[in-house]
């Protein structure tokens, strides 16, 4: 009795060649009878798998056919997606496509990933099936809310999602539902929101960002009547290089050089006078302020009509001052020094004249006699005298 090897034993056999054709030609029947549905189509994508008698070899018909059915499938796919289970307009909400939400959000990047991430649960209520990401933000462009009869389907689908899903929607759509509430109010607020579209002006992006104003340069004040604040104006002068062809102004009067102003000698001159006549005490206290408010009056000028003559006024006073102090201060010395030179020359006076003078040193040490001669023997007359 002949024994078949385990391996022969293992090995299925394949099926006659035209048991493969006749279940090729009996699908393409059945595709054109059953008008391509989805079921009968993955069906038949495996069982050309199962029956292939060679899956580590290309097998021509089968693998054709397998080819055919995907493509099919694909396509169908696509054109259910393209239809959605009611009509969009039945809603009485605003277009997710008018929405901020939807405007003011780029197809790329993060947020745009997040976008079609979080339309998932209403693209598998509005069309059967979760969709493609990238297409779902299209297909539910026109969407303005379920029908009425699809409110319990929609609540219920919307409660079964779990708090971190119904979060991204919020945040995705700009609902006004605050997350911290229980999970039956948060479904029942996205409900509320799916079944009537709204803009709840929750959605960050929805106002564009305002531009910040620029700061305006800052403007020149006006002149203060405070010495401090007042700026250093100096003197103009008249231009010496003009050209000859400009005629030459007509000098002007008194009165015209009064209403206009007084004129720095004049100025100098009262400045003079005013320092002069002061007191040390009230030298030391002066300020430009009250000198020029003197001035002022003195000249019959409204408040401020010499602040621009401010640094004339003080170069004046201050070196006003400075000569009177130098000037006092030599006149201090020079009497010292005339009062010294007094006391050495003046002639005696009272009991100074009737006393006499207290011989010096010298003078006592000339008219007293030597010693040699003190003792000695009188001497003759003669020699006496000779002595």
């Amino acid at each position: 009795m002949a024994t078949v090897s385990r391996h022969a034993a293992a090995t299925p056999r394949a099926p006659p060649a035209f048991v493969v054709y006749a279940l090729h030609i009996s699908m393409l029947v059945h595709l054109h009878r059953h008008v391509l549905r989805l079921d009968f189509i993955d069906t038949c994508l495996l069982t050309s798998w199962d029956v292939c008698p060679c899956r580590d070899r290309l097998c021509t018909p089968l693998f054709s056919l397998f080819l055919f059915l995907t493509s099919r499938r694909q396509h169908i796919m696509s054109q259910e997606e393209a239809v959605p289970r009611f009509d969009f307009n039945e809603g009485t909400g605003v277009a997710l496509g008018t929405l901020p939400c939807f405007t003011s959000v780029s197809t790329r990047g993060a947020a745009g990933k997040a976008l079609e991430a979080a339309l998932e649960p209403l693209h598998r209520i509005a069309y059967g099936r979760a969709g493609n990401n990238g297409k779902r933000r299209a297909a539910l462009a026109g969407f303005k809310g379920f029908p009425l009869p699809m409110e319990t389907e929609v609540s219920e689908k919307i409660a079964k999602l779990t708090k971190d899903r119904l979060r991204a929607v919020i945040k995705a759509l700009g609902i006004n539902v605050h997350i911290s509430l229980s999970h039956a109010e948060v479904a029942a607020g996205v409900t509320k929101f799916l079944m009537a579209p709204r803009d709840d002006d929750k959605f960050k992006g929805s106002r564009p960002a305002q531009a910040k104003p620029k700061k305006a340069s800052p403007e020149k004040r006006p002149a203060s009547a405070d010495p401090v604040d007042e700026p250093d104006v100096k003197k103009l002068r008249p231009d010496l290089r003009a050209p000859s062809s400009v005629p030459a102004a007509p000098a002007a009067s008194p009165a015209s050089a009064t209403s206009a102003g007084p004129s720095d000698d004049a100025v100098l001159v009262q400045v003079y006078r005013r320092v002069l006549t002061m007191t040390p005490d009230d030298r030391a206290v002066l300020g430009v302020k009250a000198l020029r408010t003197s001035l002022e009056k003195h000249f019959k000028l409204a408040d401020g009509g010499l602040r621009h003559k401010k640094g004339i006024i003080t170069t004046a006073a201050s070196e006003c001052v400075r000569a009177l102090k130098e000037a006092e201060m030599r006149a201090a010395a020079a009497a010292v020094q005339h009062l010294g030179s007094a006391c050495a020359t003046s002639p005696p006076t009272g009991t100074e004249e009737t006393a006499p003078p207290a011989p010096s040193a010298l003078k006592v040490l000339d008219n007293a006699v030597p010693a040699s001669t003190a003792y000695a023997a009188p001497c003759d007359p003669q020699k006496q005298q000779e002595c």
